[in-house]
């Protein structure tokens, strides 16, 4: 750098690595390397010398993770942190070849680990290899033939009808009433319950517009393309949703359920362990009462009623890509479905002003 007079001076920096005692050489020269590769962005020529952890902290995660939306990121960190690394991640990419990886996959699956996550891994591990040989760090991707291991079969619990009246019956506000419903009825995820506002409420429909996740509103955000959709709201649900928001003031923008702060979004782990899996234990319910759970009885009770059931609960497979032409082609039928279901629980509110 130049001093005040324009001449060169020479400044040396330093940076800790770490205690001498604590780590090997091996170690503070990959630390080492890391921190010349973040100071400089220029990082190392491609090598498959270069460690799995390596490559995934300056070259897959640095391209990568500002196309990945906050749960997603969450998901892939934690992943990565917890399934991939501990055992693989010291390791040189000339060292990953099939054998070391099935043999990965194969362990996930016989400590019990579900299909979903092990397919997770699968495919994490297939695009970091891919990028890997992208950039000219290995000749080959050696996930190619890797196959998915037996993986031990999934509880898929549902909550029947008798449960379902039971909780609603003993959940004391309603708000929370509200709340269960929507999840009941309409099979919402638990993202786009939370990131409803008074403008999604068009007075007998609901649009999925927004979603929320941690506290915050992502707006014109959903899980897919046909996530966004319009889902009609049966009448005694309408007549519930319209008292709501009328004695609460709400209007425009406002958040129909918003946290304690007045603005952002409730969390729905939170609402949903302090003041549903709380009553469901009082009462003796031992099915996990989850908005997943909730999301599987809707499509359980409409197994013969699939396409609506799809395009409720926004799965892409059952909904059209054009929204208008969704709302022409199953509407009507999903009214229909949706009020039959409201009369077949027969979870009926009758408001009373002021009663909570």
């Amino acid at each position: 750098m130049k001093d005040e007079t324009g001449e060169d001076q020479r400044k040396e920096t330093g940076s800790f690595l770490g205690y001498k005692s604590e780590m090997t050489k091996t170690d503070a020269r990959e630390k080492l390397r890391q921190l010349i590769f973040k100071a400089t962005a220029k990082g190392v020529t491609p090598t498959d010398k270069v460690s799995l952890s390596w490559f995934w902290e300056n070259r897959f995660r640095a391209m990568r993770e500002s196309r990945w939306e906050a749960s997603t990121r969450d998901t892939n960190l934690r992943d990565f942190t917890h399934y991939i690394e501990p055992r693989l991640g010291a390791k040189p990419l000339s060292e990953f070849n099939k054998f070391v990886l099935t043999t990965h996959l194969n362990d996930m699956a016989a400590a019990g680990f579900s299909k979903p996550v092990v397919q997770r891994i699968k495919t994490m591990l297939s695009s970091i290899f891919i990028e890997a040989v992208d950039l000219g760090f290995l000749p080959s991707n050696p996930m190619t033939k890797v196959e998915m291991p037996k993986c031990k079969p999934t509880p898929k619990p549902v909550i029947d009808i008798e449960d379902v009246r039971r909780l609603y019956a003993s959940i004391p506000l309603f708000r929370d009433r509200l709340i269960f419903r929507l999840g009941v009825f309409l099979g919402p995820r638990p993202s786009e319950l939370f990131g409803f506002s008074v403008t999604d409420w068009q007075g007998s429909v609901l649009e999925i517009r927004n979603t929320a996740y941690n506290g915050t509103l992502r707006k014109a955000t959903t899980k897919t393309d046909g996530s966004r959709r319009t889902v009609p709201v049966p009448p005694d649900m309408q007549a519930m949703l319209k008292r709501w928001i009328k004695e609460n003031g709400l209007k425009g923008d406002d958040l129909i359920f918003p946290g304690r702060d007045g603005t952002s979004p409730m969390w729905p782990g939170v609402w949903m362990q302090k003041h549903l899996q709380r009553v469901a234990k009082q009462i003796g319910i031992t099915v996990p009462v989850t908005f997943q759970i909730l999301r599987r009885s809707f499509v359980t009770r409409h197994r013969n009623e699939l396409k609506d059931a799809g395009a409720v609960v926004g799965h892409t497979n059952y909904a059209t890509t054009t929204a208008n032409v969704y709302a022409q082609s199953v509407e009507a039928s999903v009214i229909a479905m949706l009020e039959e279901d409201e009369r077949k629980i027969g979870l009926m509110e009758h408001p009373t002003p002021g009663v909570q």
